[in-house]
């Protein structure tokens, strides 16, 4: 029945579509500006959403049902979030339970006039729409509808020089099915690729997306697949590293420890930890490395404990590259072990950025970097008005990409994905989290905000910036 109810809530939202795009009146240009600011791709309605909470204060909880860290690896932590059991999640909240759909195609419908004359632009959606992230990727795929109807209601009848036909496409949760996908996208003329989710995908979809020049915007947040062609659009965690040291460094923070997981995404928290403190001729010590088992995390956290007891110095931070359940658990730990927040600045990276982290004591004050707070609160009711269930965090990434790839199209006036437009220095403004721009490597710079862990959410305590230094 709940499933029935939301394809409701799409039809009503195609619906929409055809009575906005064919009711809209003529809006006057947007005035020329002297300095360049990001392309402004953001949706009237959430800036509308936005203002409306200017001081940033906390809004109404509503229950949500986190799903692991797309880890396929298990590895890396892919577009972070909370990690929990699906199936448990389910069971516990069978409303919550999202049964795979069929692929459909959503468009804009043609009007009379220029719009007629308006460039189809097909654009494919790579989403695990089966198996054991089916969740995730139905997410993803209703922040792209919304997506579309956001950005073609903000628009005036001559400014619809392109019509995105979206192609949803089941890219499972492995490299077989990704390509598949792949190859059925392009079949239907796809002249753009968004997705897919998951790192150990990417070769095999880039392969075939180059092989007919079709650039491909993945929501991967691994560096390593970035390049000829390649764009990441996900979280990648080196930058907040990089964002959370430098304005450590300006508060006078100078000695920093640091706690992380042995495995490919500690050691990447590592290096680049250690690039950014060697800036200012100082190191990374102690650096305790845990399994990911947790098996030797107690003597981990004891020789952390008793090197912060022998030596407790001034102007100290531990860094915490952890997040979800296993959070928690390190938390609870430090504080038996008599590490306190009250004694050390606490750090950590956009695994933080979970409001369960807000009940844990033990972390309040600590600093991590994320996307501005206020841009994805307004994309979240705005979400959960429009289908009544909570999204998962990472489906803010879908929204964003689909507005992108419209803004490109239309000021493209078509099928234009040109490296230029998408690595255009000036960056774009993303709905649902802020500033970005694509850098010629594939990888992707965001503007993000510095926030304060506070048991009644988390406060901005530096804003992201708005723009971006040429």
């Amino acid at each position: 029945m709940d499933h029935i109810i939301k394809h409701i809530y799409r039809i009503i939202a195609l619906l929409a579509i055809i009575a906005i795009v064919a009711c809209s009146p003529d809006l006057e240009e947007d005035a020329q500006i002297e300095q360049p600011e990001p392309t402004n791709i953001q949706a009237p309605q959430l800036q509308n959403q936005q203002s409306q909470n200017p001081q940033n204060k906390p809004q109404e909880k509503t229950e949500s049902t986190p799903i692991p860290a797309a880890d396929l690896n298990n590895s890396e932590k892919e577009l972070y979030a909370p990690a929990s059991n699906i199936k448990a999640v389910e069971e516990n909240n069978p409303q919550q339970s999202v049964q795979p759909v069929q692929a459909q195609i959503y468009a804009p419908p043609t009007r009379i006039g220029e719009v007629s004359k308006a460039t189809t632009v097909k654009v494919a959606l790579l989403i695990p729409l089966s198996g054991e992230y089916a969740s995730l990727g139905q997410s993803f795929l209703d922040a792209a509808v919304m997506a579309i109807y956001d950005k073609y209601s903000g628009l005036a009848s001559r400014e619809i020089t392109a019509k995105i036909e979206l192609l949803p496409k089941d890219s499972g949760d492995n490299i077989e099915t990704a390509e598949k996908a792949t190859q059925d996208a392009l079949q239907e003329g796809a002249k753009i690729i968004l997705g897919p989710v998951f790192s150990k995908q990417v070769s095999a979809v880039a392969s075939i997306a180059k092989s007919k020049n079709i650039p491909v915007i993945t929501f991967s947040n691994n560096i390593a697949v970035a390049g000829e062609g390649v764009y990441l659009f996900g979280f990648i965690p080196e930058q907040q590293v990089t964002r959370i040291v430098q304005y450590s460094l300006s508060k006078k923070i100078t000695n920093l420890a640091a706690l992380v997981p042995s495995n490919p995404y500690g050691a990447a928290i590592i290096k680049q930890l250690s690039a950014e403190v060697r800036k200012n001729g100082n190191r990374i010590h102690p650096r305790e490395y845990y399994p990911e088992d947790l098996s030797t995390l107690d003597n981990n956290i004891g020789r952390l404990a008793r090197f912060l007891q022998d030596d407790p110095g001034k102007n100290r931070a531990l860094f915490i590259a952890e997040g979800g359940e296993k959070l928690k658990i390190l938390v609870e730990k430090l504080t038996a072990s008599g590490i306190k927040s009250s004694d050390i600045q606490m750090l950590g990276t956009g695994l933080w950025d979970d409001p369960e982290v807000n009940k844990l004591a033990n972390l309040s004050g600590g600093w991590f970097a994320s996307s501005p707070p206020e841009n994805y609160k307004a994309f979240e009711q705005h979400f959960i008005k429009t289908y009544s269930y909570k999204p998962d965090r990472r489906a803010s990434l879908s929204y964003d990409a689909v507005a992108l790839a419209t803004t490109i199209a239309i000021a493209a006036k078509g099928e234009n994905f040109d490296k230029s437009l998408i690595t255009d220095a000036v960056g774009f403004n993303g709905p649902a989290n802020g500033i970005f721009r694509f850098r010629d490597d594939g990888t992707i710079e965001r503007g993000l905000a510095i926030l304060s862990v506070n048991s009644q959410g988390f406060i901005t305590i530096d804003p992201a910036p708005t723009m971006f230094n040429q």
